[in-house]
C-alpha cells in the first residue's frame, strides 16, 4: 500500500531535477534530495531514484567546466 507515496515522492523528485538542471540553483538540489530520500524510505523501489540522481548529476556536470579542480 506503499505505491501511492512512491508515485507522489518519485514525481517530484523528477520535476524538481528536471528545474536543477535548467536552472542550475541550489534550492531545488536540496528538495530533490529530500524528495528522494522520502521516496526511499517509503519503498525500496525509491533507492533506484536515489541512483538516477547521482548518475544524471556525475553525467550532466562533471565533464565540464563547473568543477573546480578540473582544467
Amino acid at each position: 500500500m506503499t505505491e501511492l507515496p512512491l508515485i507522489a515522492f518519485s514525481n517530484h523528485f523528477h520535476l524538481l531535477l528536471y528545474r536543477f538542471i535548467k536552472n542550475n540553483m541550489i534550492l531545488t538540489a536540496l528538495l530533490c534530495r529530500l524528495f528522494g530520500f522520502c521516496a526511499a524510505l517509503s519503498r525500496y523501489d525509491g533507492w533506484f531514484l536515489i541512483l538516477f540522481e547521482g548518475l544524471i548529476i556525475f553525467i550532466i556536470f562533471f565533464p565540464l567546466k563547473i568543477v573546480p579542480w578540473k582544467d
